[in-house]
């Protein structure tokens, strides 16, 4: 399915396409072009003395240094970035999520639609990086803007995808950086759910993502498309997990795929759907094996205190519980208990234990479905949630931390804060794809979405400890 407005490039693009039918790399992203200075490991003599782009910094573009979070992920401003690729890989970009969201036979050598890399030049603060790998990603979102005919794609950057090709951007990174995930709010006029629910659950001591907001220019050749306010987020396996605990040797998963439900049945299936994102060489799921292994065990129903004790030993109970009270408070149904996808597991070398990271908030408070508080409505076939919670210790556990997050984290008036502290500081850029006027409708509809929700999970905790049943 050809997108409509490929036609209004066309014509723009057309010489330049000719003029790079023997190479679609944008001249910028060519090493030649960039005019190359520096040498890797300092050294002209080894088979490494390749130079390095011009403009390369140890501290903007080298490896060897901490990630710069003021810089990538600043909280008083938006950041702007403009990101260019030659017309002939904008086309391939277009045809990869033709494939992805209207699957057809592909052609012979096309594999994992919806997953292309394309290199391509970036631009922020006054610097250029070269032949970066840039992607359209995500399922929903990226459909959403696909049937509107949008060119707002969700993105994800890599800062070193194509260093086998060339050599002078081997370890590129982005202050600290290797990749960057953009996600484009095609659900989210207020711009700012993910923010928030990624706030929360750093709040609670989880394991979180930081955010901020960039306003994204996508060149194709020499057309300029100014796409809007994303949040940048970063990214799980790059930089979360070794931020949060210290240690990243341990296997990253991401859950997507049926499988990733770990219902009854899909064990020999567990390796397709919870995607190795470190370690792949070694093909080694034990420790996601052994925990499906344990939640189906007969001793649940038999021996429940021994099942616990086992659970405990391969899988943090505690940080899941806290996440399933945080999703049910912000209505996040679109992840595990409904789909089987949006969210990571970390086995952490330090306590031996599967860890829940929790991933993309943007439908969150949508009014698309109201998560059941006391999660009665989620069957067997989720039983990390139904297995856990039918366990009276567990369960009292998660109303707990119900009552506390709705009393402080969630806190309505809290939350109002800070939602129009970001507005302060994304409206302005967000008036730019609307109106003002229409940007503060927006939050104030998410504001009364946290209002409604916190009057609801108030009042059915006030039932629960009065003993009446109440909607749940």
């Amino acid at each position: 399915m050809k997108r409509n407005w490929t036609v209004a490039l066309f014509a723009a693009s057309f010489l330049l396409v000719l003029a790079a039918s023997s190479d679609t790399r944008p001249a910028s992203a060519s090493p030649a072009a960039a005019g190359l200075e520096q040498t890797v490991n300092g050294t002209s003599s080894s088979a490494e003395a390749i130079r390095r782009p011009n403009g390369w910094t140890e501290e903007s573009h080298g490896n060897d240094v901490a990630p710069n979070y003021s810089i990538v992920f600043p909280q008083d401003r938006v950041n702007e970035i403009t990101i260019t690729v030659a017309p002939g890989d904008w086309q391939a970009m277009l045809d990869d999520t033709d494939r992805f969201l209207a699957p057809r036979p592909s052609a012979e050598g096309v594999e994992s639609p919806g997953r292309l890399w394309v290199p391509a030049t970036v631009e922020f603060g006054g610097k250029q990086w070269t032949n970066v790998g840039v992607r359209h990603k995500g399922g929903g979102s990226r459909w959403k803007a696909w049937v509107d005919d949008s060119l707002k794609m969700p993105l994800k950057l890599d800062f070193d995808q194509f260093e086998d090709e060339h050599p002078e951007i081997k370890n590129q990174r982005f202050h600290g950086f290797k990749q960057l995930s953009f996600a484009n709010d095609i659900w989210d006029d207020s711009h700012l759910r993910d923010a928030l629910a990624y706030d929360l659950l750093e709040e609670v001591g989880l394991a979180a993502a930081q955010t901020a907001h960039y306003f994204v220019t996508f060149n194709v050749g020499q057309q300029r498309f100014d796409l809007g306010v994303y949040t940048g987020i970063e990214v799980i396996d790059d930089t979360v997990v070794q931020r949060h605990f210290g240690d990243d040797s341990g296997n990253i998963y991401e859950g997507e795929g049926p499988a990733a439900s770990l219902a009854a049945g899909t064990l020999e299936a567990l390796s397709g759907s919870l995607l190795k994102k470190n370690n792949e060489k070694e093909a080694d799921w034990s420790d996601i094996r052994d925990l499906y292994t344990i939640l189906h065990s007969g001793q649940r129903i038999s021996a429940p205190q021994a099942w616990r004790a086992s659970l405990e030993s391969v899988f943090n109970v505690n940080a899941f519980l806290k996440w399933l009270a945080l999703s049910a408070l912000l209505d996040h149904s679109d992840t595990y208990g409904q789909h089987p996808h949006n969210f990571y597991l970390y086995d952490d070398p330090s306590t031996g234990l599967l860890t829940w990271i929790s991933w993309d908030h943007d439908r969150m408070l949508g009014g698309n479905r109201i998560a059941v508080l006391d999660r009665g409505d989620v069957g067997a076939e989720w039983p990390l949630i139904r297995h856990i919670l039918d366990q009276p210790p567990y369960y009292a556990t998660y109303m707990r931390y119900l009552s506390e997050m709705a009393r402080g984290a969630f806190n309505p008036d809290r939350m109002e804060a800070k939602s129009w502290k970001m507005a302060r500081i994304v409206g302005q850029y967000a008036a730019r794809e609307s109106s003002g006027q229409e940007y503060h409708a927006a939050v104030s509809s998410l504001i009364q979405a946290i209002r409604v929700r916190s009057e609801a999970v108030n009042a059915y905790l006030a039932a629960q400890s009065a003993g009446r049943s109440t909607p749940r």
